[in-house]
C-alpha cells in the first residue's frame, strides 16, 4: 500500500478500493466497482459486397477478455483470428459479412468483462451475379 499519490491508468473491468489509515497496513474498508467503456475497433475494408472478409482490430479492452462480435445486433462467427484479447487488451480477427441488404450496417464488439461496446459502420455494396455468363440467341 502507498499514500495514493501515484497516478495510474485504469483499464475497463472490475476494480477494488481499499481504505486504510495512513501508516497502517490494516485494511478498514473495501469497495468494488466496474469501469465501463474503453475499447476501440478499426475495420478494414469499410465497404464491400455480402461475403466480404472484414478484419477487425481491437484495442483498449480488458486483458485476456472474452468478447462477441455482432452485425446489426446479431452475433456472428469469427472466421479466423483471436477470440479473446491478449494481455494488452488487443485482438485481430476476421469476420465474413452475412446476407444483408445494400447500405449501412453496424459491426459491434462487446467486451464481456469491461462492458466495452465500440462499433463501426460497414457499407454493403450491391452486387449482381449472372449465370450462365453466355447463351445462344433464339
Amino acid at each position: 500500500m502507498n499514500d495514493g499519490d501515484d497516478d495510474e491508468d485504469v483499464a475497463p473491468g472490475e476494480h477494488y478500493i481499499y481504505v486504510a489509515r495512513y501508516g497502517s497496513n490494516r485494511i478498514r474498508a473495501i469497495a468494488d466497482f466496474t469501469v465501463i467503456g474503453g475499447g476501440e475497433i478499426i475495420i478494414d475494408p469499410e465497404e464491400g459486397p455480402v461475403g466480404t472478409e472484414v478484419e477487425i482490430e481491437g484495442t483498449e479492452f480488458g486483458d485476456s477478455e472474452d468478447f462477441t462480435v455482432e452485425y446489426d445486433g446479431d452475433e456472428i462467427d469469427i472466421e479466423s483470428g483471436d477470440s479473446d484479447t491478449d494481455s494488452n487488451g488487443e485482438f485481430i480477427l476476421t469476420v465474413i459479412i452475412p446476407e444483408s441488404t445494400a447500405g449501412e450496417h453496424t459491426i459491434k464488439v462487446l467486451g464481456e468483462d469491461s462492458g466495452a461496446e465500440p462499433q463501426e459502420t460497414f457499407t454493403v455494396e450491391p452486387e449482381i451475379t449472372v449465370s450462365p455468363t453466355e447463351a445462344n440467341a433464339n
